[in-house]
């Protein structure tokens, strides 16, 4: 395959900062990123776990590009990206994860598929599977940790995210003890839901509008999405409550917002009765704003005012 390098950029790139959620947002527990990704072509077959693993010496990846990134994410389907077939696509991320309270657990979320994973921390291999996801506790020493991640695709679309992750877990029926004190009289309560997003990064941003009181975000999908929030106005967010089907769904935490998941949460982008009745047993109240799509890139929530 002759085709040339080419080195990608992103417009802003930073690290990903995780605070201790539902706590107010002031207590930083660790922050990852951001990774260099590196992108070859790897004539490996379609059939994991049989030497596509990086382990046959006898199949040579060929280097495509690099850029910086996030997190350790590509979503694309048959050839879109680079020019590689989705079946012959192999990635590797390497970045760093900083612990500043090691007395608190990491979840390392990986969603994968039809692929070979291996994880690696501090030049150690943590873990080598296929074609499942998986969610690898972590308990790591404080200060800077190197992280690697490769992936080796078997499948004719490329759907990999990886992220770290502490977030208080909790169910519908256990949730309310802990969120409805947060929503006030003013409160805003907003749903958005999407099996997927179709961007190249796994991510969906949702972009704030301006309001004087509180905004509660409630953010479900089935594949694990990376949430951006695009707040031009500061409006304040009281809290956001996650839920993948897949596991690892992850947002840059902004404004001091207390961030849950609960992992029983109705998850649907076409029809809202469930997502209604379980969003009122855990705040009080029924949403003010839902919305949903298959595969998102934007969501814009309206003005309140």
């Amino acid at each position: 395959m002759n085709q040339p390098t080419r080195k990608l950029a992103l417009s802003s790139v930073f690290s990903i900062t995780t605070l201790l959620t539902g706590c107010g947002g002031d207590d930083v527990q660790f922050k990852y990123g951001p990774f260099t990704a590196s992108y070859y072509f790897e004539d490996d077959g379609q059939e994991a776990g049989v030497g596509t693993d990086g382990s046959d010496d006898t199949i040579i990846p060929i280097y495509i590009s690099e850029e910086e990134t996030l997190y350790p994410s590509i979503n694309y389907i048959w050839d879109d990206f680079l020019d590689v077939d989705s079946y012959n696509f192999h990635g590797v991320w390497e970045g760093e994860l900083e612990v500043f309270d090691p007395a608190k657990p990491i979840n390392a979320n990986f969603d994968a598929s039809w692929s070979d994973v291996s994880f690696y921390v501090d030049d150690a291999l943590i873990e080598q599977w296929n074609n499942s996801s998986q969610i690898i506790p972590l308990t790591l020493e404080k200060g800077i940790h190197q992280i690697r991640v490769e992936y080796h695709n078997h499948w004719h679309t490329t759907g990999f995210n990886v992220s770290f992750t502490n977030y208080p877990a909790l169910t519908v029926d256990t949730a309310n003890v802990e969120i409805e004190p947060l929503v006030t009289e003013d409160t805003k309560i907003v749903y958005v839901g999407s099996y997927e997003s179709s961007t190249l990064y796994n991510e969906i941003t949702v972009t704030i509008p301006e309001y004087n009181g509180p905004i509660m975000l409630f953010l479900a999908s089935y594949e694990s999405i990376n949430w951006v929030f695009n707040n031009p106005n500061e409006t304040e967010i009281s809290a956001v409550i996650v839920r993948s089907n897949n596991p690892g769904a992850n947002l840059k935490e902004e404004g001091g917002a207390s961030i849950f998941e609960v992992t029983d949460l109705s998850r649907t982008y076409d029809e809202f009765s469930q997502v209604n009745m379980d969003i009122e047993i855990i705040t009080g109240r029924l949403p003010d704003y839902t919305f949903g799509g298959y595969a998102l890139s934007e969501v814009i929530i309206p003005s309140f005012d």
